[in-house]
Order: structure tokens, then sequence, then C-alpha cells
């Protein structure tokens, strides 16, 4: 028969496995029950060792990898090529004379 302090702890998450849990899923406790403290206190103590858990996921798994360099451009042109169709499209505040049209 099982006392009834071993179920509560195998009911109670544990962080490993809801880190676990959060690494293969996504997906968290939104209560962070297998944290201790006030909620507060709860959030902020599984928000960092989920983003740690995560980080160093990412870290291990991208270790020796490397990109290819970003090409070198003219960014000043680059950015009116992208924002010039956009601000040709938008209604003018100003009528080609030069003058604001009357409200």
């Amino acid at each position: 028969m099982r006392s009834q302090s071993a179920e509560v702890t195998e009911a109670q998450p544990i962080i490993a496995e809801e880190v676990e849990r959060y690494l293969l899923t996504g997906d968290s406790d939104p209560l962070y029950s297998a944290w201790s403290g006030s909620f507060l206190e709860r959030v902020n103590r599984a928000h960092d060792d989920l983003r740690g858990a995560l980080v160093r996921a990412v870290r291990r798994l991208t270790k020796g990898l490397t990109h290819e360099p970003l090409p070198r451009t003219d960014t000043v042109a680059l950015t009116r090529a992208k924002v010039e169709p956009m601000v040709r499209g938008l209604p003018c505040a100003v009528t080609p004379q030069g003058t604001r049209p009357p409200m």
C-alpha cells in the first residue's frame, strides 16, 4: 500500500520532467506547478530554467556549425528599394503643385 506522501510526490511534476517536456514539445504547464513559491516566483524560476535549457540545447545542437557570411550590400539602396513602392502607394498629402489640399 502506498503512503499518501508518495502519491502526492508522484502527482507533483518534477522540474526536470517539465524542462524535458518543454524541449520536446514547446509546451509548458501554465501554472508552473513543478516550481515552488508564490505564482510570481514560480513564473520567474520556470522562465529562467526553461529559457536556460533551451539556450543550452540550441548551443549544443549548433556547436561547430557555421553559416555563409552575409553579402556586403548597400543597406541604404536596399532599404529604398524595399520601402519606395510602399511610400509611392500612399495617398499624397501634398498636391503636385507643392501645396496641401484643403481639408
